[in-house]
């Protein structure tokens, strides 16, 4: 299964459907706003964005949308709105 960007889902585990589902649903919000933050606006709005989603100079902080993005995502691929959203976080110390 696939979700809009072509991104392989990774399988539903065992016993934890409802959190599953939050982790995806996190995973969208951030490729959505993160890549409205960085393509449409040219980078100009991720130092505001970055923060709110959850992505810091340290990387992604604990409990956040980010994290829970990156959880749902498993390995992120380089060029992908996480990689570059941490990226662009991590530049703006």
């Amino acid at each position: 299964m696939r979700d809009f960007t072509g991104h392989r889902l990774p399988r539903q585990p065992p016993g934890q459907p409802i959190l599953f589902k939050m982790k995806c649903c996190a995973a969208i919000i951030v490729t959505v706003v993160g890549g409205v933050a960085i393509f449409v606006t040219g980078g100009l709005l991720a130092p505001v964005v970055g923060p709110a989603l959850g992505f810091t100079a340290a990387g992604i902080a604990v409990g956040s949308l980010a994290a829970a993005a990156q959880s749902c995502r498993g390995n992120v691929a380089s060029g992908s709105v996480i990689s570059q959203m941490t990226s662009a976080a991590m530049k703006s110390k």
